[in-house]
């Protein structure tokens, strides 16, 4: 059976990698197969020429494009390269070809529209600035340009009385 590859450095999430694949420098050499088979994960024996150098495959005979995985060298002149399917290229044609109803958008995201698929995180960013008294203190120094702040500090959580009871934050 016939292996094709090639080192890309397409990002693996892109859909069609064959542009990538297509301008790379290639080898083409005949394989055998650890058997049985798995075509979603095969294993590949090659010469231990190709053992390293190399990351993505196309099989002409299953029209599957397989990402490399790290080489084991069985003996002086073979190695075994797993490879696992690139499920994205290997099915572009069928995925562009789609006709659906888009729910989620990459960009130009609607706040309005409900999407389960972000994940929601707050991030904050806290100075602590200690001063005695008064209602304005000074940050910075230097060349008499010295800012003002008024600050109001606001607690979230909490019944708002003074008694504590709280987890001390």
């Amino acid at each position: 059976m016939e292996v094709i590859l090639c080192n890309i450095s397409a990002d693996p999430l892109k859909l069609d990698k064959r542009p990538n694949y297509t301008a790379a420098s290639k080898v083409s050499l005949a394989c055998q197969l650890n058997t049985p088979v798995n075509i979603e994960n095969p294993e590949f024996i090659l010469s231990i020429s190709v053992a390293t150098g190399y990351n993505y495959a196309y099989v002409p005979t299953w029209g599957k494009y397989y990402f490399l995985h790290e080489s084991t060298i069985l003996d002086g002149t073979r190695c075994m390269i797993p490879g696992t399917c690139d499920v994205l290229t290997s099915n572009a044609d069928e995925i562009k070809n789609l006709n659906v109803r888009v729910k989620r958008y990459e960009i130009n995201r609607n706040r309005d529209v409900m999407d389960n698929g972000v994940t929601k995180t707050a991030r904050t960013h806290t100075d602590n600035y200690i001063f005695s008294g008064g209602y304005t203190f000074v940050i910075g120094e230097g060349s008499g340009l010295q800012s003002f702040y008024h600050y109001v500090l606001s607690v979230v959580g909490g019944d708002g009385s003074q008694s504590g009871g709280g987890d001390g934050n």
